[in-house]
């Protein structure tokens, strides 16, 4: 008596199924990866953005400061980095217009005067 196949397409279709699931699923993972790097969130544990260069920037009397970019770390808040960076919660709202209050969030970039 011949054997009955199971129910579920062929045999190929099958070898596609069990292929395609790992393809897509490291695709998704190198998106990701790819995703939080760009982020910021995985970056060099510095103070300053790896790479960055210090930039001239015009304040509202006119003077030139030179700034340089910062990732926010677990921990910090708006006054600590201010502390750090011997400036105000004031000039770093003015240097970083985006902010959202004195709120700042771990893997944030922000604008901060490049010390002396």
């Amino acid at each position: 008596m011949p054997r009955a196949r199971p129910a579920g397409g062929s045999r190929s279709s099958r070898m596609a199924a069990r292929v395609a699931a790992p393809v897509v699923f490291l695709v998704a993972v190198i998106a990701l990866i790819g995703i939080v790097v760009n982020s910021g969130v995985l970056g060099g544990g510095g103070d300053a953005t790896p790479g960055s260069a210090a930039t001239a920037t015009q304040s509202g009397g006119g003077a030139q400061t030179k700034t340089k970019k910062y990732v926010v770390h677990e921990g910090d808040s708006l006054s600590s980095i201010a502390d750090r960076f011997g400036t105000t919660t004031t000039r770093l709202m003015e240097l970083n217009p985006d902010l959202n209050g004195t709120t700042v969030v771990v893997g944030q970039r922000i604008v901060v005067p490049a010390k002396q």
